[in-house]
């Protein structure tokens, strides 16, 4: 697996360093970004990589965002799911032509009347949908050729004001 020390010079060294994912059209996949003195650079597990020199970043977006997920956790449902994996596979079994298909079947019945058990054994754990919120930071990093890359991170990371900062240091550097 590369790391980011892969894509930058032997002079130069990561200096600030995140862990997020990369948006595109094509969905999004976990990424890692960092800055050096010279560029943004980031790379995923799957080989993806991307540098983008310091004096053409023309500009970061940040807004934070609120990640709503649904977390369904009720036993009811293993209940069910199980009562009908059980039902529909002893009338399977019975009606089977084989006695092979019919075992099998009959197997199938015991694996639902075990999840039927164990959905009520562990009725205080899967106690229903649980709604958890988060809040991300969606930056969006522009070059002077036109082109974006969207980077999702943790709201805490502060990667905004620090890729902000990045931008604003580059100014300064290349108007004196």
């Amino acid at each position: 697996m590369s790391t980011l020390t892969d894509y930058v010079s032997p002079e130069e060294s990561v200096l600030v360093r995140w862990e997020g994912s990369l948006r595109d059209h094509g969905g999004s996949e976990e990424v890692v970004v960092g800055t050096t003195d010279r560029c943004v650079v980031f790379c995923s597990e799957t080989g993806r990589f991307g540098v983008l020199p310091r004096e053409h970043v023309s500009a970061v977006e940040s807004s934070v965002l609120t990640r709503v997920q649904y977390d369904l956790e009720d036993y009811r449902l293993v209940m069910g799911g199980g009562a009908g994996l059980a039902v529909t596979s002893f009338l399977g079994g019975v009606l089977a032509p084989s006695a092979i298909l019919a075992l099998v079947l009959l197997l199938f019945t015991g694996g639902g009347l075990w999840l039927v058990e164990y959905g009520w054994r562990n009725r205080e754990d899967y106690d229903g949908v649980d709604r958890v919120e988060s809040e991300v930071e969606e930056l969006v990093v522009h070059t002077d050729a036109g082109t974006s890359q969207t980077f999702v991170f943790p709201a805490d990371d502060r990667a905004g004001a620090e890729l902000s900062r990045f931008v604003r240091t580059n100014g300064a550097a290349s108007s004196g």
